[in-house]
């Protein structure tokens, strides 16, 4: 066992990368939907301006108002699902 060595501040080496692990992995998890809303955006301007339709005149505000609706009716399904199941947690905590 007397040949056994540990390096000095080891637990402080993996604390730190685990640490800076962390810390990547929910940067990249908060970018992720900026990201998929900017690819969003690009394709739909470009399906706006290619459309040929009365679309076509102003892309941008197509894109923006789109996005805008999209995101409108995720946060009403997302906020109906919260109430449901805070609903079905009172129910259970009351037959406890």
């Amino acid at each position: 066992m007397e040949n056994y060595r540990v390096k000095p501040h080891s637990g402080t080496t993996v604390f730190y990368l685990t640490t800076a692990m962390m810390y990547l992995a929910l940067g990249l998890l908060a970018l992720s939907p900026i990201a998929i809303i900017w690819l969003a955006a690009d394709w739909l301007h470009n399906v706006f301006r290619e459309s040929g339709t009365v679309l076509s005149s102003n892309p941008r505000l197509y894109t923006v108002l789109t996005i805008i609706a999209v995101s409108a009716v995720a946060t009403l399904i997302a906020d109906k699902i919260y109430h449901r199941v805070k609903e079905q947690q009172k129910r259970q905590l009351e037959h406890i």
